[in-house]
């Protein structure tokens, strides 16, 4: 093979799903009794599933701008809940991101969605 070919490699799914005020206390897939979550238990037999995590605040904007920066909140900027997400916030964040896991995903070739509601910063790179 010479260097003008490229061996086409097939990537691996990525599947985030990260539900806003999940209660671990109710789900069978962490030791409740009652089988409450079955599909999640299924798809958990293949997948990575994370049994000892903690958020990095108690707001969902926070949080996930955490998961896909890979900083605390006091690094990237955005600390309160949208819609009290203060503009000054935003403005610091979209200054100091250099990583942005959805962006990155989608310039290595994945397809990326979200359903979300929230919307603003979110839904850059899907």
């Amino acid at each position: 093979m010479n260097n003008s070919q490229t061996i086409e490699r097939k990537k691996p799914n990525i599947i985030l799903i990260i539900i806003d005020a999940f209660r671990v206390k109710n789900s069978s897939l962490f030791g409740y009794e009652k089988n409450t979550d079955k599909n999640l238990k299924k798809m958990s037999e293949d997948s990575f599933v994370f049994k000892d995590f903690f958020s990095s605040s108690n707001a969902t904007a926070p949080s996930l701008t955490t998961l896909f920066t890979g900083k605390y909140p006091v690094n990237h900027g955005i600390i309160h809940q949208f819609p009290y997400t203060k503009p000054e916030e935003i403005e610091e964040f979209e200054r100091k991101k250099s990583f942005w896991l959805p962006t990155f995903l989608k310039n290595k070739g994945y397809r990326t969605i979200a359903i979300d509601w929230i919307g603003t910063w979110f839904k850059d790179g899907f």
